[in-house]
């Protein structure tokens, strides 16, 4: 059973305002999320099935207890934008020719849903991966022990199944609510995750004891953190 439809829109332009904060990839926090934010915080990806960081996606435990602290820092949580990556494998192959929000090297697919469905769309944009005709490899999937493994075409949707019932999740590379009061970025090939949101929203983020969250500014060097 799907929890929430998992439809791209063709209107992108509720992301064009980000071309104006995030002008490079130069591997700095203000790169990933916009540096005119009062305060920043790195959350770094906890071990998935495979026992290691996620790269470029958050983890589901991290990325349901982001949702938590997030969701009542905003006046519009049930309007939030999300940006998925388009070079993704897995991804149904009809996406390729839709309309993209563009920034600086990287090209997104965008969906729109309440604050509460980032982690029911996280998980069906994973499940999509082994649900049919996909860009890239389809002829793999994660079985329940973590591991990759051969599967038949037409055996697909059962891995898709699954994968659902066990939460893997793909999370969105950029998504923030419409009134625009924090934007939470992960960039595709990073091991954490970047919030920019206010100094409050920024302390609750650092006092969960489920998040492994550390202060940073927008000029930080994500490489050279100590």
């Amino acid at each position: 059973m799907r929890s929430v439809d998992v439809v791209p829109l063709v209107d992108v332009t509720a992301g064009a305002w980000l071309s104006g904060h995030l002008i490079r990839l130069g591997g700095r926090v203000r790169d990933v999320v916009p540096a005119a934010y009062e305060a920043h915080v790195l959350v770094s990806h906890q071990g998935d099935v495979d026992g290691g960081p996620p790269v470029g996606c958050l983890d589901r435990l991290s990325l349901a207890a982001l949702r938590d602290v997030l969701l009542p820092g905003t006046t519009t949580p049930d309007v939030c934008w999300f940006a998925l990556w388009e070079g993704h494998p897995g991804l149904p192959r009809q996406w390729a020719t839709l309309a993209k929000m563009r920034l600086p090297e990287r090209a997104y697919l965008m969906f729109r849903a309440p604050v509460a469905k980032v982690v029911d769309l996280a998980v069906e944009i994973e499940g999509l991966g082994h649900s049919g005709d996909v860009q890239g490899c389809s002829s793999w999937a994660v079985d329940d022990a973590g591991a990759r493994v051969d599967v038949d075409p037409a055996d697909m949707s059962r891995y898709a199944e699954a994968g659902r019932a066990a939460g893997r999740v793909r999370s969105p590379n950029l998504w923030w609510p419409d009134d625009r009061a924090w934007v939470v970025g992960t960039d595709i090939d990073g091991d954490d995750t970047l919030v920019a949101g206010s100094q409050t929203m920024i302390n609750a983020i650092l006092a969960r004891p489920d998040l492994d969250a550390e202060p940073v500014t927008a000029h930080d060097r994500l490489t050279e953190r100590t």
